[in-house]
């Protein structure tokens, strides 16, 4: 039993560090600087999804448990969000 003891915090580190990449990197990353030839497709899939990946984005700020990380979170979604709103005013 004791060896288990820790896991649990590690995992939830890792799932928030993870998030903060999938924010970073393959959401705003790819907003700025989709591949030439998907282009469009990125852009519908986003704006197809924006709803959601806010609400996504909030939550897990909201969840994060580590104070620093938060505040990356945080700027992360507000990036998230200034990029879909780009998105959405080009209706």
């Amino acid at each position: 039993m004791w060896m288990w003891m820790g896991r649990a915090s590690h995992s939830r580190e890792y799932d928030q560090n993870l998030q903060l990449h999938t924010l970073r990197y393959a959401m705003v990353g790819m907003l700025q600087k989709p591949p030439a030839e998907f282009g469009e497709v990125v852009k519908r899939h986003f704006k197809l999804l924006a709803p959601h990946l806010r609400r996504q984005g909030a939550r897990w700020v909201a969840e994060c448990t580590d104070a620093t990380l938060r505040s990356r979170l945080a700027v992360a979604v507000h990036n998230l969000n200034g990029e879909l709103d780009q998105l959405e005013a080009c209706a």
